[in-house]
Formats: structure tokens, C-alpha cells, sequence
């Protein structure tokens, strides 16, 4: 038992963790699909979920990534960091919070979706507590507590389950769902006020607070940006496609959750490292990404060659349009696991990724309107893999241009290209585009 709690670091406790915060939300859209629940009820809690994602996501990753890059400055036991970080998301939260609390049809606004009065009230308590308690893995992963981590993703995980789900099929209602939600979040709000006041002073900091907001809001628009990019296609797709396609469409229109939730969990546990130890960490990335390598493109090789028939079984075979669609998708992995994008927020260069972001969105338009007119349906696909290879391949070329480092230090370049070329191979056989 000993030898396995020394192999636990970090990167792995993160990983582990992200993978059961998926698991909580994929297993509640299993168990209330089988539960008995009508389509309408099952709706609202996917409304619920979607809308508090898509209003607090931009924001809380930014906070979150700037905090890992500066975390650094502030290294001592009793500083007032994380005292300052945890009210900066604390005010992001109740900002949120008001809007929702105050104007309902917001989210009809914004999102074309609606919520109901009750569950609006609901959405924005949560809102106000799950904001700033999305810090706790973060403060384990700054102080190195890789077992933390792990413990509460277990915790969180059987939280869900006996707060949000269990009193669903008990009483066979979705409202305990969202009161479940605003307790668990409530249970981890109280969490993180005791982890903050363990390794923190709380003492306002206007130094820590400007910083803060200087590299946050780069990082908020980029975050931004990027999240545009499955709004955009759907957009592109229900403009110039019937209401049918746009369903094919969207089952199909999802990379490979397993390589996004470890590749995001590996950068995020980096990132803190570079300021410090940046050559070191610049071969730990390479290392890193290697690994993951070796597990996700042979994983996404055999969903590649198995697609249409696990659409085709899974849903109906109308839609095995979207398993072509699914296997453009996976070519994503490739970008995925190349980690420029760490090294630049590790060198506080959050206006670089920025720019990226623009860069991206812009060529997803461009792209996708263009590549529609030779493919259709699949050329708005294409467009997004060409604006996520793009944004990558910008920031390689900042990092060896401007910051003088060479994609070799961090990139396992030969592995990624003969994996990219058999990926890319099986999808030419795989699917008859040209």
C-alpha cells in the first residue's frame, strides 16, 4: 500500500479527479434517463447544468489558470494569496448569482434555453457557493497534497450521488436534484472557507487583486472565445441544415472526453512549475504527454475503426452520419496533447493566449463556411480541427520565436507525428470524403 500512495502525484491525483468529476454528472444523466423521469423533467436538470457551465465557465477557468501561473510570488505558509483568490472568485460567483437572481430571462437571452422561476432562484445560490469552492483541488494541488486530491473526488463523487441522484429515485422528483446540487456545493463552499483560512491570512491584498485581475481577464476572453466554437457550429448547422441534421449533428460533434479531462488535468498540474523550475518542467511535459500518448491514440484508433458500429447499436442507423462526424472529431487528440498553450500562461503571458483564441475562432468561421461548400455537414467538422491545429501551431511558433524555446524540449515530436499519420490514415480508409 505504501509503494502505491508514493507512485500518487500530483498529475495523477488531478487526472483521477477530473475523471470522477465526469463520471458524478455522465452517471445522473444514466441513472435519471433509467429512472423513469419524463423527458421534460430530465431536460430541465440538463438546462440547469448547461446553464450554470455556460455562464461561470469563462470565468472560473481564467481565475483558476492565473492563479496556478502566480501562485509562485506568493509561496510562504500564511500569505494572503489564496485568502484574496478565494474572494475574487467569491465576487465572480455573487455577481452571477445577482444577475440570475434578478433577471431570469437572462439565460433565454443569452442561451435560447429557459428555466423555470423556482429552479432560476436555485441556480443562482449555486452559482454564489460553487464558484469559489472550485479553488479546493487547486489549493491541495499548490501545497502538493496529491492524496487530497484524490479524497475529495471520492467525497465529491459519493456526495453527488446521495445528495443529488438517491433522492431522485426515491421520490421520483428532478427539484431534489437542484437542491442537492445547492447543498453539495454549500458542503464544499464551507470546505474551502476552512482550507483558505488553514494556508492563508485573511487580509485584503489590492497588489494580489490587481494582478489578479490583469491576467484573468485575457485569460476570461480566451476561455470565452474558445467556448464560442461549439456555439458557432451549431449555429452554422441550424442556419443552413433542418432541425434532424442539427440532432446528427450534435451526437456526433464530441472528441474523446478521456483525452480532454487527463490533457487538461496534466496542464493544470504543470503549470505552477515553470516559474520555478521552467527546464525541468518543460521535460516533464514532454514526458507526461508521451504517456498519455501511448493510452489515447490507440484508444481513439479503435473507436475510429468501431464507430459506425457502436452508433448504429447504440442510437439507430440514421445516425451513423454522426459516427463520420465522431471520428473527425478524434482527430482533435492531436492537439490535445501538445501543451504549448502551459508553458505560455506558466511564463504569464495571457495576452498570447488570447490572441490564440482569436486566432482560432476566426479561422473556425472562416473554415467552416468555406469547407461546407465542398463537404457539407463535415466540412463545419473539418473547420474546427483546422482552428484547433492553428491556435496550437501560433503558439509553438511564439514560444520558439519570441520566448527562444524549441518545440524538441517540450514535444516527443517523432511519437506524435507516426501516431497522428496512423490516426489520420485509418480515418482516410475509414471515411470516403474524397
Amino acid at each position: 500500500m505504501k509503494k502505491v500512495l508514493e507512485k500518487i502525484n500530483n498529475t495523477l491525483s488531478l487526472q483521477v479527479y477530473q475523471i470522477l468529476r465526469y463520471g458524478m454528472f455522465f452517471l445522473s444523466g444514466v441513472v435519471f434517463t433509467r429512472s423513469g423521469l419524463s423527458l421534460s423533467s430530465i431536460g430541465e436538470y440538463e438546462t440547469f447544468i448547461f446553464i450554470a457551465g455556460a455562464f461561470s465557465f469563462f470565468g472560473i477557468s481564467a481565475i483558476i489558470n492565473s492563479t496556478l501561473s502566480s501562485f509562485h510570488a506568493h509561496p510562504t505558509h500564511k500569505s494572503p494569496f489564496f485568502f484574496n483568490i478565494f474572494m475574487f472568485m467569491l465576487l465572480f460567483g455573487g455577481v452571477l448569482s445577482l444577475l440570475i437572481w434578478q433577471l431570469p430571462q437572462l439565460a433565454h437571452a443569452i442561451l435560447r434555453v429557459d428555466l423555470g422561476r423556482y429552479e432560476s432562484r436555485l441556480l443562482a445560490i449555486y452559482l454564489l457557493f460553487s464558484a469559489p469552492a472550485y479553488l479546493l483541488e487547486y489549493v491541495y494541488l499548490l501545497k502538493n497534497k496529491a492524496i487530497s486530491i484524490l479524497t475529495y473526488g471520492i467525497f465529491s463523487f459519493t456526495v453527488h450521488i446521495l445528495l443529488v441522484i438517491m433522492p431522485v429515485l426515491v421520490f421520483g422528483e428532478i427539484q431534489y436534484a437542484f437542491i442537492g446540487l445547492v447543498v453539495t456545493a454549500f458542503i464544499k463552499f464551507c470546505w474551502v472557507i476552512r482550507l483558505v483560512y488553514k494556508y492563508s491570512v485573511f487580509k485584503w491584498d489590492g497588489a494580489i487583486m490587481r494582478h489578479q485581475v490583469r491576467a484573468t481577464i485575457p485569460l476570461a476572453l480566451a476561455s470565452f472565445l474558445s467556448g464560442c466554437g461549439d456555439y458557432i457550429d451549431g449555429v452554422l448547422v441550424s442556419n443552413y441544415y433542418d432541425k434532424s441534421v442539427f440532432a446528427i449533428f450534435r451526437y456526433g460533434a464530441r472528441e474523446l472526453p478521456l483525452s480532454m479531462l487527463l490533457a487538461n488535468a496534466m496542464s493544470m498540474s504543470l503549470l505552477p512549475q515553470i516559474a520555478s523550475n521552467a527546464q525541468a518542467t518543460y521535460a516533464q511535459i514532454k514526458k507526461k504527454s508521451l504517456k498519455l500518448m501511448h493510452y489515447l491514440f490507440p484508444i481513439s484508433m479503435i473507436l475510429m475503426l468501431v464507430s459506425h458500429f457502436l452508433y448504429s447499436h447504440i442510437f439507430n442507423p440514421n445516425f451513423s452520419t454522426s459516427a463520420q462526424i465522431f471520428n473527425i472529431y478524434l482527430l482533435l487528440i492531436f492537439s490535445r496533447l501538445v501543451f504549448p498553450q502551459t508553458i505560455v500562461m506558466g511564463l504569464g503571458k495571457s495576452n498570447i493566449i488570447f490572441i490564440a483564441s482569436l486566432i482560432e475562432i476566426c479561422i473556425n468561421i472562416v473554415a467552416s463556411l468555406f469547407l461546407m461548400q465542398w463537404f457539407g455537414l463535415f466540412g463545419i467538422a473539418f473547420g474546427t480541427i483546422l482552428a484547433f491545429y492553428s491556435e496550437k501551431l501560433f503558439l509553438i511558433l511564439w514560444l520558439k520565436g519570441k520566448a527562444h524555446i524549441h518545440p524538441v524540449e517540450y514535444i516527443p515530436i517523432i511519437p506524435l507525428l507516426s501516431y497522428s499519420i496512423i490516426l489520420w490514415s485509418l480515418f482516410l480508409l475509414e471515411n470516403k470524403y474524397f
